[in-house]
Formats: C-alpha cells, sequence, structure tokens
C-alpha cells in the first residue's frame, strides 16, 4: 500500500527482499520477516498500542517493541539473548544486529 506519512523507522533483514517499515502514523509495511514477528503483530494489544520500533537481522534476528511496552525477540545467539532479556528492561531504544552473532544496543 501506499501512505502519506513519512518513514521513522526502517529495518532490513536476511534477505534481499525482507524488510520492516514504520511510519510516523502508526502504518507499517513489512515483507519476508521473521515469524515470530508476523505473530507478535497480530496480538490484540499490540494491534492496540502501535509498534514503536523493529530491528531486523542478516541472520534471521529480531527484536520489535511495541508503545505499550510489549516487547518480543529472536532467532539471536545464546549471548544476546541473555543479555537482551536482562537489560529489556533498562529503557532500551535501539538495537542493531551484525553478521556473526554480533549485536549494539543503545539505552536511554
Amino acid at each position: 500500500g501506499c501512505t502519506t506519512s513519512s518513514p521513522v523507522c526502517v529495518a532490513f533483514g536476511e534477505e534481499w527482499g525482507s524488510y520492516f517499515v514504520l511510519f510516523g502514523n502508526g502504518a507499517y509495511e513489512s515483507h519476508n520477516v521473521p515469524s515470530g514477528l508476523k505473530e507478535f503483530l497480530n496480538i490484540k494489544r499490540v494491534k492496540k498500542y502501535g509498534v514503536k520500533w523493529v530491528s531486523l537481522g542478516p541472520n534471521g534476528e529480531y527484536f520489535i517493541e511495541d508503545n505499550g511496552g510489549n516487547k518480543q525477540w529472536g532467532g539471536m545467539t545464546a549471548d544476546a539473548f541473555q543479555t537482551i532479556k536482562r537489560d529489556t528492561r533498562g529503557g532500551m531504544t535501539f538495537l542493531e544486529f551484525g553478521c556473526n552473532g554480533t549485536w549494539f544496543a543503545r539505552y536511554k
């Protein structure tokens, strides 16, 4: 679909055609994203609050947060998973996945 609102978050995933674009009006477009992310988007409370931000990685990793503070993540290394699980209560505002299981997080 086409929207008149500007993108506020753009994430590219594992394959050329894997992406998620979040627009300022709350609409989003996605293609070929991990199944866990798709499932999260279909939860009633997520539809109510709307998506806040999304990150996709080169090996199927993903992280998504809605405007109600609900989060979902998957496809990452055990080290990243444990750190993110522990730190999601601390105000993470950005997460970027790199190659070979690397990642970078920004906090408030």
